[in-house]
């Protein structure tokens, strides 16, 4: 018979193969002792290979290959007799197959052939994305400190064919369906529109515009959190603010100006905020405490129109992970937001080539 008919077995050709033999015994195994005890050391064939090697139009020792991956014990198995003798299936042979491909991926896979890989992947699993870290572990292999880099497509292979033991698929996020609430537009009097805003902002090509908005707690306590964020950096901040009148965001920003957090004219020069009436005294908190040549522009984006300002809606996202809606902020310190927000600001970014907000946002005033 020619060579060319080597093939692998195709799922019909095993089936065929199950008809021709029904139930007939296929081989009996032949012990012996070795240093592992009993065991099979060789196979005498019960059926008659060549006519099924003729009947199949395949080779002699294709046909034996199938037969063995294929082979299950009949119901009356002893392991120490020598009149024991096996059965072929194709479920068992496809089983067969399943276990051969698992194993040998398994064994090809990076995170177990690279320790550092593996190390680099277990140090960030708790903090960051599987994204993030696939993203970031190509920094990390042009620095020297792992061996090669991975996808995040072949990290969630890994969960999803469970051959990577130490990523708890349960911990990963997931998104749900959201339920939106109708808002209505604050009737601002003044103050510039987005559409006013400098492309120069819109395209995140200049450093220290903001935007702004706020998170509210637990209904009832009245304390909830006023976030802002960079647009070019992403870099966030989160504060605690006892209501959300316009007066309370003003004591806020103004607060953060004498701890030369946001130090206009140099890392703030712009801020963009919703018509909420919280930020209707924009011509308070735009006027710098120090020097009037620093005042900052302030723009406001369209009624129902968040994704207008997304890099804060983003960062109030991540901080909801942490604290869900309907959290009561009083019974949580600014030091613990303050955490919070140091592992946000500390996530592998694709936006930003995978540095961290706070890595990006150090290059700019460290300057």
């Amino acid at each position: 018979m020619s060579k060319n008919n080597y093939k692998h077995f195709q799922a019909w050709e095993k089936l065929k193969l199950e008809r021709l033999l029904g139930n007939k015994p296929i081989c009996e195994p032949t012990y012996s002792m070795t240093m592992h005890g009993w065991d099979i050391i060789k196979f005498k064939w019960l059926v008659n290979i060549s006519q099924l090697a003729f009947e199949l139009k395949k080779e002699r020792k294709t046909i034996k290959n199938e037969l063995l991956r294929g082979k299950y014990w009949n119901l009356t198995k002893t392991m120490v007799e020598k009149s024991n003798y096996f059965l072929y299936s194709k479920d068992a042979s496809d089983e067969h197959k399943r276990r051969v491909t698992q194993k040998r991926w398994i064994q090809n896979t990076k995170i177990l052939q690279f320790k550092k890989l593996c190390n680099f992947i277990t140090t960030h699993l708790e903090t960051q994305s599987l994204k993030g870290i696939a993203g970031r572990s190509k920094l990390a292999y042009k620095s020297g400190s792992i061996e090669t880099t991975i996808s995040h497509t072949a990290l969630y292979s890994y969960i999803d064919n469970e051959n990577v033991k130490f990523i708890d698929s349960t911990a990963l996020r997931r998104r749900k369906k959201q339920k939106y609430r109708l808002k209505y537009a604050g009737k601002r009097q003044n103050g510039k529109s987005i559409d006013e805003r400098p492309e120069v902002i819109n395209n995140r090509k200049e450093f220290g515009h903001w935007e702004m908005d706020l998170i509210e707690g637990k209904r009832g306590t009245n304390v909830n959190l006023l976030t802002i964020a960079e647009r070019k950096s992403r870099k966030g901040i989160a504060m605690k603010i006892k209501g959300k009148r316009a007066i309370d965001i003003n004591a806020v920003l103004k607060q953060l100006q004498i701890d030369d957090i946001l130090i206009y004219g140099k890392n703030i020069k712009s801020a963009t905020s919703d018509n909420g009436s919280e930020f209707w005294d924009w011509e308070t908190f735009s006027q710098s405490i120090y020097n009037q040549r620093d005042n900052i522009e302030v723009y406001f984006t369209h009624p129902y129109c968040s994704w207008e300002k997304g890099g804060v809606e983003h960062f109030n996202g991540q901080i909801r992970r942490k604290f869900a809606k309907g959290t009561d902020f009083t019974k949580i310190s600014q030091a613990e937001i303050n955490k919070v927000v140091d592992w946000v600001n500390g996530l592998f970014r694709d936006s930003l080539g995978y540095l961290t907000a706070q890595e990006v946002y150090n290059t700019f005033v460290s300057n």
